[in-house]
């Protein structure tokens, strides 16, 4: 029996084990690079946590992404509008927000602060009084595209947009925000951890991907094997 030769009706199946093979690297590869980047915040977190506090003088707009997780010693005064809360907050398994309010700087800008979480939304406005605290410094959420929308009039938000946030306090905030760092009392608002857990999946995403790229091109090339025998059987 003469050996099957190459036929043009294999071009598809080659192509689309080229393109679905290329595909599937694409996406091991760019949870390689998230890999590398979340490493990249969990050392920062933990080198951040062994340094003193800055002064609050010493970050600004301009610098504040140098010093993400750092910790810092705020001062100002609690008191501008309303609370702000952030849905979407689990704390022991629990669905609720994190409550945010804002303190003027002694320069006379706005900083926003994570109270930490709580499981309702009480509508209270904080006096105004002194605010002396340490601080770990974070940069605002990126809101996402499938994200539902914020509810302003009903002081609830889907993340933490800063600009937005700003917007609707009607005066530009910091573009920054610090979480506010306390022991937790066991009373709301409960505050964020000082040990902060960053999940880092990204290692097996990759390994996954990978493998089933090669799962697919062992798929087409027993596609190819199979078509040709069919094809020499009726030959």
């Amino acid at each position: 029996m003469a050996k099957p030769k190459f036929h043009l009706s294999y071009i598809p199946l080659i192509a689309a084990a080229i393109v679905g093979c290329l595909i599937f690297i694409a996406l091991g590869t760019w949870q390689l690079y998230r890999l590398h980047w979340k490493e990249g915040i969990i050392e920062r977190i933990h080198q951040s946590a062994l340094l003193a506090p800055l002064s609050w003088e010493e970050v600004n707009e301009n610098n504040y992404a140098d010093y993400l997780f750092h910790t810092i010693n705020v001062e100002g005064i609690w008191g501008k509008g309303l609370s702000y809360y952030v849905a979407g907050r689990i704390h022991n398994k629990r669905p609720g927000y994190h409550m945010f309010s804002i303190i003027t700087l002694p320069n006379g800008t706005y900083l926003l602060v994570n109270l930490g979480w709580v499981d309702h939304k009480p509508f209270n406005v904080k006096g105004n009084f002194p605010a002396k605290f340490v601080g770990r410094i974070r940069k605002g959420d990126r809101p996402s595209f499938f994200m539902p929308d914020h509810k302003p009039q009903e002081q609830e938000w889907m993340s933490v947009d800063i600009d937005k946030m700003g917007q609707a306090l009607g005066a530009p905030l910091m573009p920054f925000y610090v979480d506010y760092m306390r022991a937790d009392t066991g009373h709301a608002p409960h505050p964020v951890p000082y040990k902060l857990d960053i999940i880092n999946n990204h290692k097996g995403y990759a390994i996954t991907w990978f493998t089933l790229g090669i799962v697919w091109v062992v798929m087409f090339i027993q596609l190819i094997r199979r078509t040709k025998k069919e094809a020499a059987h009726f030959s």
